[in-house]
């Protein structure tokens, strides 16, 4: 049976129309202002979700005519060309093994092996399952989202209201208080009668089909009108996705992504469905219930982007560094040891010792400091982060020169960070919001670089061309006890080391058998670690050689038994020709991307939207609201300078404060809805002035204060020892 993905999405791209209105009055913080309530426009969403949008009722059809069958498949076909080209390819030339059987009294069947799968009773079959669906609905839920785990705007706005509710004398319930939910994902497409009661139902946004069974879709051709479900989708501006697959990892992986992509901010109380029992379904979901917190997961901070903005401007503003852009394909024939810092990796060292001149060497952040210490020089030495950096690597410096070492570093590192070396490569994280603010490609970018350093070293090497991969380190977890978490040469067990504790509290398969205890970020590393291997795949061979968690995608290969042959004329050849992926980026470029007035104009106006599309309506009620709001936080970026940057610094903040504020108003008694409403209003007006005013502070004067610095260094004559570019980054 194929194995194979039909996915389509309606109304992609769809934009909310909005126009900044006159800001309001800058408002105190809750605490010390009088709550007075926010006269709100109504200018979108005037209908309040209790006026159900029902969907277009179809012809009567006659299904037991084979001619009005021929003619629905016929419109299906049409309708699925031009709205799921990729779905319209998987049943253009299926030949099925099933048949597709109409009843005599009109009710559709399939029948394989002399076996009927609705038992001749198609309508029964639907009718009575949805029934009992509705009497104990099956919604995936979020953990409520608290102030100890967000950033100061949206942790304020969460106490705020919640400690306002309190004194309002508001509860709040357990679940959801409506069968509404912005995510329907149905397990199993059969014949298609269940989907427009659900839809219906739940007002759904955005539906999710699953099915692995490609039979059902071919003959749900000849019975569903597909054009219908599209219609009302679209009249929602949502989106409609199928899957077409048998292998319930894959599923999973799916789902998650397209949950994610399509809207976090709309997770909580999904609706999920299952059409029939089969062991691939209840594998996915067992998966998607697992993996739930990474759905929303790394969506970002102000303060984080603030950082990492005036990071990149400060590493890229003397016009002198060399930026990332990704070769076409190319093959590099030397191995490449994909280096990190688990406990495992001290039983590899002296392997690693002997065989560095016959493998190119990616040192994956801390990771450094052991490798050094026993007389490791990696070739690249990688980093993502732009905090918690610099200190691992100046104690390496201290006593060590590391000049040497190639620094491959995301624009947003530490700006400390760069001086200590000689040579320094910059890229993109095109997750961040200087990407689409100082960048014009996304080759500018490394793939996958998140969510740990591990994952860019690997993004890193296969981009490069390499085509055999060993790890060591890459641990993912323990299986020493939580005490051993890193290597015993780590920086992370000296003297006043600065490390967030982590709770390995996450059993999965060991790579060598056994288990291994992973944590939460680590989880979510390996996840992405074997997303990144499936999408390079062909041609490539991954070797594990780490005594921690079993990464999908790799062979288990202890490293006494890897024999490494010398490279022909040595790897320098290689890593310089690695460092010509590295263009300059000219002080030109730089201006075109960035300048102040036009930046600050450009966040103004981009908050001014958001309060516009989040304040201007007469109420929350229906979940098309969630629609609009995603169309402006994921723009459709068309690399013109500044167009999108501005939604990414602050979207991950205010996407946890519409989170937040979901999650308590679907809990609640419609008795308390208006009033928690006007609350939340009121305290969303705070946290949007406080991002204003902050973003004026940080982004006002950025290139301002960069010449200046520029202006006293060379008026000092600074390090003429240093090569250019490093002295413009010192």
């Amino acid at each position: 049976m194929p194995n194979d993905t039909a996915a389509r999405k309606s109304a992609s791209g769809y934009r909310a129309k909005t126009v900044p209105h006159a800001r309001r009055t800058g408002a105190k913080s809750a605490s010390a202002r009088p709550h007075k309530r926010t006269k709100a426009k109504a200018k979108i969403s005037k209908k309040p979700a209790t006026a159900a949008k029902k969907i277009r009722r179809s012809p009567k059809r006659d299904l037991r005519d084979p001619k009005v069958r021929a003619r629905l498949k016929k419109k299906n076909l049409a309708c699925i060309e031009q709205r799921a080209p990729a779905m319209f390819a998987l049943v253009r030339n299926y030949t099925p093994l099933s048949k597709l059987v109409v009843h005599d009294d009109g009710q559709p069947d399939t029948l394989f092996e002399g076996r009927y799968f609705y038992n001749k009773h198609h309508d029964e079959f639907v009718a009575k399952q949805l029934k009992a669906f509705w009497k104990n609905p099956t919604r995936l839920w979020m953990m409520p989202l608290s102030p100890n785990t967000l950033d100061k705007t949206a942790g304020e706005f969460v106490y705020n209201i919640l400690k306002r509710a309190t004194e309002a004398g508001i509860q709040f319930g357990v679940g959801h208080s409506s069968d509404e939910s912005y995510f329907l994902y149905v397990m199993g497409l059969g014949l298609g009668g269940h989907l427009y009661k659900l839809v219906e139902r739940t007002q759904c946004q955005a539906i999710a089909i699953l099915e692995p069974n490609l039979e059902f879709l071919f003959h749900s051709l000849e019975v569903f009108d597909w054009t219908r479900l599209f219609d009302a989708i679209d009249e929602r501006e949502g989106s409609l996705i199928v899957f077409i697959d048998n292998n319930p990892i894959v599923l999973s992986h799916q789902i998650r992504n397209w949950l994610r992509s399509n809207n976090p901010m709309g997770l909580d109380g999904s609706t999920y469905y299952n059409h029939y029992n089969n062991p691939v379904f209840n594998a996915a979901l067992k998966k998607l219930v697992e993996d739930r917190n990474l759905i929303a997961a790394g969506l970002g901070f102000f303060y984080d982007e603030t950082l990492m903005i005036g990071n990149t401007h400060h590493n890229l503003y003397s016009g002198k560094e060399r930026v990332y852009m990704r070769p076409k394909s190319q093959i590099i024939d030397a191995p490449v040891f994909v280096i990190g810092n688990g406990p495992s990796l001290d039983d590899d060292l002296d392997f690693i010792r002997e065989n560095q001149d016959k493998a190119v060497i990616v040192s994956s952040g801390s990771a450094l400091r052991p490798l050094v210490l026993n007389g490791i020089m990696p070739d690249f030495q990688m980093e993502t982060e732009n905090l918690y950096v610099y200190p691992l690597i100046a104690q390496v410096a201290k006593d060590h020169d590391i000049s040497k070492v190639r620094l491959v570093t995301s624009t947003t590192v530490d700006i400390q960070v760069p001086p200590l070396f000689d040579e320094v490569l910059f890229y993109f994280r095109g997750s961040l919001s200087p990407y689409p603010i100082f960048c014009d490609t996304d080759r500018r970018c490394i793939g996958h670089p998140n969510p740990t350093v591990v994952n860019a070293s690997l993004s890193f090497a296969q981009e490069a061309g390499f085509r055999k991969f060993y790890f060591f380190g890459t641990d993912m977890g323990t299986t020493q006890g939580p005490e051993r978490h890193h290597s015993k040469y780590a920086y992370q067990y000296t003297k006043g080391a600065i490390q967030a504790p982590q709770a390995y509290d996450i059993p999965v398969p060991g790579n060598f058998g056994g288990t291994c205890m992973s944590s939460h970020g680590l989880y979510w590393c390996r996840d992405a670690v074997e997303h990144g291997i499936r999408s390079y795949a062909l041609g490539r061979t991954y070797y594990n050689c780490s005594h921690g968690a079993r990464i999908d995608g790799t062979l288990p290969m202890p490293s006494k038994l890897i024999r490494l042959k010398d490279l022909p004329g040595g790897k320098k050849p290689v890593i310089d020709k690695i460092a010509e992926n590295f263009p300059v980026y000219s002080r030109k470029e730089f201006d075109s991307h960035w300048n102040d007035k036009k930046m600050q104009k450009a966040f103004a106006a981009c908050l001014d939207n958001t309060e516009t599309l989040l304040l201007d309506r007469k109420n929350y009620d229906d979940f098309s609201y969630l629609t609009e709001v995603m169309a402006q936080f994921n723009p459709k970026t068309g690399f013109a300078p500044g167009t999108a940057g501005p939604t990414v610094v602050f979207r991950g903040t205010l996407m946890m404060i519409i989170m937040a504020f979901e999650y308590y108003l679907r809990r609640l008694h419609k008795s308390d809805v208006r009033k928690f409403e006007r609350m939340a209003r009121e305290e969303i007006q705070v946290a949007i002035d406080y991002l204003r005013k902050n973003a004026r502070k940080e982004f006002g004067t950025l290139s301002k204060d960069a010449a200046k610095r520029l202006k006293a260094r060379k008026t000092a004559g600074k390090s003429a020892r240093k090569p250019a570019a490093t002295a413009a980054r010192a």
